[in-house]
């Protein structure tokens, strides 16, 4: 790709393009929770419901990952299907999900 003459060197590298989809992916995700939990009047128990259902889809995402499949990742998995290599190995860090105790740890009690 070029833009007034200037080489981006990072549109012609495949991994590059995976990692973008990957974030694009992700982020969709996380924006979904934050407007989910934006707004006046909502209880912490409903609050409290969404981070956790949250947590049970990035723990799904985790699993298909490992699996080779990325049907909740839309942009990857539109890579994936153009026959683009991807490995989806690569996503699955030891701190995607972390347990319970340590996220209780880093919300402060009110």
């Amino acid at each position: 790709m070029r833009s007034k003459g200037k080489e981006h060197e990072e549109f012609s590298d495949q991994q590059w393009i995976n990692d973008l989809a990957f974030l694009c992916d992700i982020t969709e995700h996380m924006s979904a929770l934050n407007l989910q939990l934006q707004g006046k009047d909502q209880h912490m128990g409903i609050l409290w419901q969404r981070v956790s259902a949250f947590r049970s889809k990035l723990q799904l995402l985790k699993t298909q990952l490992s699996e080779g499949s990325c049907p909740h990742l839309k942009t990857l998995e539109g890579r994936v299907n153009a026959g683009i290599h991807v490995d989806l190995s690569q996503y699955i860090c030891r701190n995607f999900i972390r347990s319970p105790a340590e996220v209780s740890t880093e919300i402060p009690t009110i």
